[in-house]
């Protein structure tokens, strides 16, 4: 990700800075939430596992692999710390594919939110 901009370090680094600050913050909340949501869905499902050990939570740095956060700030792919659910805790037949889905959801619902948000403010600047 930041290894592609690594020329706008050179001719312009306050826009590099920039660019890093956004990406950064982009990739905290996007793991965090999509980790969180996993662990959400598990505990309402009935597995409290991820609730015992700290993993319902916004907290960035319950969700951050050390390597995995390394990868996606350099070159655009990674991963978060696996949340542990226990299947024969959860509730019905579909409770793992409830669970596994939830990440990409919220990882969706996040883009839809950002995006209208990012057009209505685009719409009041243009008039």
């Amino acid at each position: 990700m930041l290894l592609g901009s690594f020329d706008l370090l050179l001719y312009d680094p306050a826009s590099f800075v920039r660019l890093t600050v956004l990406v950064i913050f982009a990739l905290l909340t996007a793991v965090t939430v999509h980790e969180f949501s996993h662990s959400l869905i598990a505990t309402v499902l009935g597995d409290g596992t991820s609730r015992s050990l700290g993993r319902l939570s916004l907290n960035p740095v319950r969700h951050l692999d050390p390597s995995g956060t390394v990868m996606m700030l350099v070159v655009g792919f990674g991963w978060g710390k696996p949340v542990p659910v226990n299947l024969n805790h959860l509730r019905g037949p579909w409770g793992m594919t409830l669970v596994a889905a939830a990440g990409p959801l919220s990882n969706l619902a996040r883009w839809i939110h950002i995006s209208s948000a990012t057009l209505v403010w685009i719409r009041f600047l243009l008039g």
